[in-house]
């Protein structure tokens, strides 16, 4: 499953937006929930945000 299909499956389906501007804010919050506070199985159950954190710290180099 990938981000286009949790977006229309897990909101745009259920919430059924009768109008563009609405549609946009939707898109917008669940964007947000998404990447901050859904948990995805491909990242071993974990949030993409603290994936991301840790991804950048991993790679940090102390310089000397």
């Amino acid at each position: 499953m990938d981000f286009w299909w949790a977006l229309k499956y897990e909101d745009i389906k259920i919430k059924e937006y009768v109008s563009l501007p609405q549609l946009r804010l939707g898109v917008q919050s669940y964007v947000d929930f998404y990447n901050t506070r859904r948990i995805h199985s491909a990242l071993d159950y974990e949030k993409v945000e603290k994936t991301v954190i840790f991804l950048k710290f991993d790679n940090f180099q102390f310089d000397n």
